[in-house]
C-alpha cells in the first residue's frame, strides 16, 4: 500500500465507510463521468479503523472538525470557508493528517518496506 492509496482511501471515505457498514465486497462510485470501483479488502478496513483512530484521538477541536469535514467528502474550498485557517495553515494541516494516517500504516505492517524507499521525498 502507497501514500497514493492511502490518500485515495482518505478522500472516499465516505463511501467506503457506508460499504463496510453494508458488508458489501466492493463500492462504485463515480469520478467526474468515469465509474470507478474500490475492492474493499481487509488492508482498507484497517486502514479505515486507523483513520477513525487518528480522528478520536485528535485532542484539538477545530483540527477533529477539520477531520470529519474531510472525511465526510466536504471540498477543501468549504471547509477553509468554515475553518478559522488561512489556505496554507489548512493545506499543512491536511498533509500532516495523512502523513499520520500513512505513518500508522506503516506501523500496521501494511506498507512495505519498498514502496517507501520508492516515494520521492518532496511527496512524503
Amino acid at each position: 500500500m502507497t501514500k497514493s492509496d492511502v490518500t485515495k482511501i482518505i478522500y472516499r471515505y465516505p463511501y467506503i465507510a457506508a460499504g463496510i457498514k453494508a458488508d458489501s465486497p466492493q463500492i462504485h462510485y463515480y469520478k467526474g463521468n468515469r465509474k470507478e470501483t474500490i475492492v474493499i479488502t481487509e488492508e482498507i478496513k484497517i486502514v479505515c479503523a486507523i483513520i477513525t483512530e487518528v480522528y478520536e484521538s485528535e485532542p484539538v477541536d477545530y483540527i477533529r472538525y477539520m477531520i470529519r469535514s474531510i472525511l465526510r467528502g466536504v471540498s477543501n474550498k468549504n471547509i477553509m470557508i468554515e475553518m478559522p485557517m488561512e489556505k496554507n495553515a489548512y493545506e499543512e494541516r491536511k498533509k500532516n493528517f495523512i502523513r499520520k494516517v500513512f505513518m500508522l500504516c506503516a506501523k500496521a505492517n501494511l506498507v512495505s518496506r519498498e514502496d517507501i524507499l520508492n516515494t520521492p521525498i518532496e511527496k512524503i
